[in-house]
């Protein structure tokens, strides 16, 4: 069911966030909610052809024009015009509009009426997105409108479009005179205090209007109203001039329309007159108690959850004293009986409390919980709280306690509210009241816990307007806290149609994300607060629409606690507490811009003044290690313009990046092109990364050869940092480098549930580096944790490689694979050593089965091979991988393509643990090369050897091979650039082989010989003819 426009009425224009799509009923319905369309309306969008530019100055089309008429201000010749910002505000473009009678429209749409931008409050002045009412106009009338978009410089316009009618509204219905009338009596109210006030949903002036002071605390105001329902509220201004609404919940003088609950009442015929009470549908106020006559709810957190400081709900409590005199001017009962029996404390005169405790250390606690009644205005009275620390941090923080009058207020205040405090040694606890005289308070179940408060909405079933029998348009919707600052919103589609739109408005203070795609069909969107703290309670709107559905619709008037948590939503830490992995690339194969780890760049500034407003840079320390911490993210700039940087003989850039909010990380990099100034081309390309993992280090090696665009790197000097939610995005970045450590071809950094995992490769030392952060599986073993890197292998093969070396700030294991795939649970057959006592083997036959370690001695064998042969898989150990010893054998079923390689776990869950691997090879299934990512070198250390000569040489060689004894070699020559020239198999039991290299041209080339069970053992030649 598609909504009526006619009913709807959202409190918020934002058109700026949607794409307005000519024709698309989609587009019309939402359009229609956000821009308060109601009984009487007439809508258009304006569909503008896409023309191609000609030439560089012709601005592009708008998207579209929003025109309508919104009583009831029909027949006052008003149209409201709406229209997002395309790309106004950029490149000398700016907005123009015509307008004229349809029934005089000129040829020319130019010469017909402009309207001055700047003129009338909401039109973005010509550079942005506007929403305005357009005044002036005769009633009855048809008005056709042109929109443009117009160069400043080249005096060109966008194509524009052709007429199309739009209808102002018949003259207005006769008015009556209303006089509305609110009886104060029972709100507290101070001198000084501004004017009460009405506001009508759509009414006169379309909102607040000022009520006059009648005396006896009675306000009224007369309007002109046209016949029909009227909806409207009265407000309450303090001293200052701010107040708030009254509570209308469970009035039945109301109605719940399209701008949520509001009084209703039907005008017609000459004038009349209605008064009412604040928050009552009666004519004379009828003031409430001034004391609880109920007593609160008994909390439901367990006591092993809960440090008690007063109430019955719990058995003991840590009060000493709870009327110190601190020279307060009121006086406490702790015994007062509400008449339930269920006695609460009494704070009478109150205008601050104290309360003496057993010194306790509460810093494991998450939330401050108490339960408060009074009759204080909130508009007037503001009710604080906080716990007096003798310990660490601050000794106390002030915390604004939210509460409506006359009713149990449950309070849960989170820690983090509390600016820094530790709770480590709480001693005292404070209530104040500022503004006003002073008043009473009552309070009960007063603890701290560890218990959260759920969120009503966690993957709920939600539907438009609330209705179930909308089942079409049902979603299941989650809303929860996500940090200190920030909430999210997800949905997904309860329907065989996938959600495509997620609009969230509202909730007051916070900077909205646009929605993106977190996972195939879910659709999330953040909300931050950047300018102060989030409200305690938190009111929103979620609008959304599905891919294969006409309609767009809409749950409004959510409300629902800040802290309120979704276990799918999960809490995430707001800052890293380890450090980032350790680099393991050598100094040597690195260009660093930033790290602890090796000698940076010269780097001109980490954020260039053209970043994105208001991202901010702060350097700080994560466990010792320097990091840059960027917030409220759009995009930032790095540069290095002074000494640009050469990274052609580069392979990757690696960057380690911790954010605990962001759905998207970009990076671009900019070269200055081969004049090495701006002035030039400047090749560019950015790469997106979407979803990283949230609340842990992501460790990003990213190859060169993925920015496809930067067609030159020898001159960069630009490296822009994007991500998403624009302008609320938050993230750590550190160990940012150039490097020609990859991970040969062929070989990737996989973690088996392990995101921890880090792996780099020397070329010249064929020596392969990793390193395991909180790797950790213990018993039951049946999901493993490791550091990976991994090849397939398909067929029968062998993997053997070396552990060398094992440090860290605990030790750990360190060896071979072969596994059936990724999954932690997967089939495998496992060999490591702890380059100690002993060698480990482990075998899991059957997926997601236990696979129980077993040691035995090491006996310094720490050559490790893994051979299958079938569904046979055959473990050996050795001490100089020449002499060989069987270690385990079993038989397990795996697919013909499985995964071989290293791996690393460590002894301790907190830890980390680096390992180094030399002799590493892959032989058998479809091998074809060895994993070199092209660059070849000798193996100066190799076990096994042979002989070269003469060496440089015109073309003949001899190759002495006599350590391989009556094994088959086989023998690969490569040129410089790793290219594969030759390839043979030759018995090595002849001993010397003569090679013919007279078909080479001059340079060097290496030789490598290969053999099973035996390292590979690499050699110069030089050919001189």
């Amino acid at each position: 069911m598609r909504t009526d426009l006619s009913t709807v009425n959202l409190k918020q224009f934002t058109t700026p966030t949607y794409d307005l799509k000519s024709n698309d009923t989609k587009n019309e319905n939402l359009i229609g909610q956000l821009l308060k369309v109601p009984l009487l309306f007439c809508f258009l969008i304006f569909n503008l052809a896409f023309i191609q530019n000609i030439g560089a100055q012709i601005p592009a089309d708008p998207v579209g024009l929003d025109a309508r008429i919104t009583p009831p201000t029909a027949g006052s010749g008003e149209i409201f015009l709406a229209v997002g910002p395309n790309q106004v505000g950029m490149n000398n473009t700016v907005y123009r509009l015509f307008y004229s009678l349809t029934a005089s429209a000129p040829v020319d749409p130019k010469t017909a009426t402009q309207y001055i931008f700047g003129s009338t409050a909401g039109d973005g002045n010509g550079t942005s997105a506007f929403g305005f009412m357009l005044t002036g106009l005769t009633p009855g009338t048809s008005y056709t409108f042109w929109l443009y978009q117009f160069n400043t410089s080249s005096g060109m316009y966008s194509n524009g479009f052709t007429s199309d009618v739009q209808i102002s509204g018949a003259a207005a219905p006769p008015a009556t005179n209303v006089t509305f009338c609110v009886d104060y009596t029972c709100v507290a109210q101070t001198p000084g205090f501004a004017a009460q006030q009405i506001y009508f949903e759509g009414g006169p002036s379309n909102g607040y209007r000022n009520l006059t002071n009648m005396g006896n605390n009675i306000w009224c105001g007369t309007f002109a109203i046209p016949a029909g329902e009227v909806r409207f509220n009265f407000f309450f201004a303090g001293a200052s001039g701010a107040g708030g609404p009254e509570n209308l919940t469970g009035l039945a003088c109301t109605s719940n329309g399209a701008g949520g609950l509001k009084r209703s009442f039907n005008v017609s015929g000459t004038s009349q007159s209605v008064t009412y009470a604040w928050q009552s549908c009666a004519a004379t106020a009828s003031c409430g108690p001034t004391s609880p006559t109920d007593s609160p709810a008994t909390p439901t957190c367990p006591a092993a959850n809960v440090i008690n400081i007063y109430g019955g709900g719990y058995p003991t409590n840590i009060a000493t004293n709870y009327n110190p005199f601190w020279g307060q001017s009121g006086t406490v009962n702790p015994n007062f009986d509400p008449g339930t029996g269920n006695v609460v404390m009494a704070y009478t005169n109150f205008n601050f409390q104290g309360t003496d405790l057993t010194q306790t250390n509460a810093s494991s606690m998450k939330y401050l919980h108490f339960d408060v009644w009074t009759v204080a205005n909130p508009a007037i009275t503001t009710l604080k709280v906080s716990p007096i620390n003798f310990g660490t941090g601050p000794a106390e923080v002030l915390v604004t306690v939210p509460f409506t009058s006359g009713t149990w207020n449950k309070v849960t205040l989170p820690k983090s509210a509390f600016g820094g405090m530790t709770w480590d040694a709480i001693r005292q606890l404070k209530f104040e009241a500022f503004g006003g005289t002073p008043t009473a308070i009552y309070l009960d179940n007063i603890y701290f816990s560890t218990c959260d408060v759920p969120s009503p909405y966690c993957n709920t079933s939600a539907y438009h307007l609330g209705i179930p029998a909308e089942t079409a348009t049902e979603i299941k919707l989650s809303i929860g806290n996500s940090g200190e600052n920030s909430m999210t919103v997800d949905i997904e589609s309860a329907t065989a149609s996938p959600a495509d739109v997620l609009i969230v408005e509202g909730a007051a203070g916070a900077t909205i994300s646009p929605f993106v795609e977190v996972s195939p069909g879910k659709l999330r969107s953040i909300l931050r607060w950047l300018n102060g703290p989030p409200p305690s309670n938190v009111m929103l709107n979620v609008l959304w629409s599905k891919a294969n559905f006409g309609g767009n619709w809409i749950l409004r008037d959510i409300s629902i606690p800040f802290i309120a948590v979704c276990p799918t939503i999960p809490l995430l830490p707001t800052a890293p507490t380890t450090a980032a992995p350790l680099p393991t690339c050598p100094s040597d194969q690195v260009i660093s811009l930033f790290s602890n780890s090796y000698s940076n760049v010269s780097v001109n500034t980490f954020l260039t003044p053209w970043s994105q407003a208001p991202v901010t840079l702060t350097n700080t320390q994560v466990a010792g290690n320097d990091v840059k911490f960027y917030q409220n993210v759009t995009f930032l700039g790095i540069e290095t313009t002074s000494a640009p940087i050469n990274a052609s003989a580069m392979t990757t850039l690696h960057v380690d990046f911790w954010s605990a909010n962001a759905t998207q990380f970009r990076i671009k990099l900019v070269d200055l092109g081969p004049d090495g100034t701006f002035a030039g081309p400047n090749p560019e390309f950015e790469l997106t990364f979407n979803n990283p993992k949230l609340g842990e280090w992501v460790s990003y090696e990213i190859p060169l050869s993925s920015f496809t665009g930067l067609t030159s790197r020898s001159n960069l000097a630009q490296y822009i940092l994007s991500g998403m939610p624009n302008g609320v995005v938050d993230f750590y970045i550190d160990n940012m480098y150039f490097s020609n450590c990859a991970l040969p071809s062929g070989w990737s950094e996989q973690g088996v549930n392990c995101p921890g995992t880090n792996y780099s490769y020397n070329p010249t030392t064929h020596v392969y580096t990793g390193t395991s952060v909180n790797c950790y599986y213990p018993n039951s073993f049946v999901s493993d944790e490791l550091a990976s890197a991994q090849r397939q292998l398909c067929g029968n093969g062998t993997i053997t490689a070396r552990v060398t070396s094992i440090s860290g700030s605990a030790l750990g294991w360190a060896g071979v694979t072969m596994r059936e795939s990724n999954a932690a649970g997967s089939k495998k057959a496992q060999l490591m050593t702890n380059l100690s006592e002993f060698s480990r083997r482990e075998f899991r036959t059957t997926t997601d089965g236990t696979a129980y370690p077993q040691q035995f001695a090491s006996q310094s064998r720490y050559w490790l091979r893994i051979t299958r042969t079938g569904n046979q898989f055959v473990m050996f150990i050795s001490p100089n991988g020449t002499t060989w010893y069987p270690a385990g054998a079993q038989t397990i079923i795996m697919p013909n393509c499985i995964q071989v390689g290293l791996v690393i776990t460590n002894y301790t869950e907190n830890s980390s643990v680096t390992a180094k691997f030399s002799n590493v090879t892959v032989t058998g299934g479809n091998q074809t090369k060895p994993a070199s990512n092209g660059n070849i070198s000798e193996d100066i250390f190799a076990d096994t050897d042979f002989t070269v000569m003469p060496n440089p040489t015109s073309g003949y060689v001899e190759i002495n091979m006599n350590a391989y004894g009556k094994k088959d070699v086989q023998m690969e020559i490569y040129n410089v650039q790793g290219k594969l020239m030759r390839s043979t198999k030759i018995d090595a039991s002849r001993g010397i082989e003569e090679v013919d290299m007279t078909s080479f041209v001059n340079g060097m080339y290496l030789i490598r010989m290969k053999a099973e069970g035996l390292p590979d053992v690499t050699k110069r030649i030089v050919i001189q003819h």
